[in-house]
């Protein structure tokens, strides 16, 4: 059986503390952002693994940023 958690673009939103679903989706196609698993025509999840993943590289990026300047 799979543990993995999926959640919809709303959770995704809730969980990148009130992001714009308009943002994640820029976010998407300009900062690689995990891109969703669609499982409809109208519907997609997100891995809640990648998205955490994501988080964290954003952090550490931006934490090696503040140590360059």
């Amino acid at each position: 059986m799979n543990d993995t958690e999926y959640l919809p673009l709303s959770g995704v939103c809730k969980m990148l503390g009130g992001a714009g679903k308009s943002t994640v989706r820029t976010w998407i196609k300009t900062r690689n952002f995990p891109k969703p698993i669609r499982i409809s025509q109208k519907s997609a999840l997100y891995r809640r693994s990648d998205v955490v993943a994501w988080m964290e590289a954003q952090a550490a990026n931006a934490q090696a940023e503040g140590a360059r300047a």
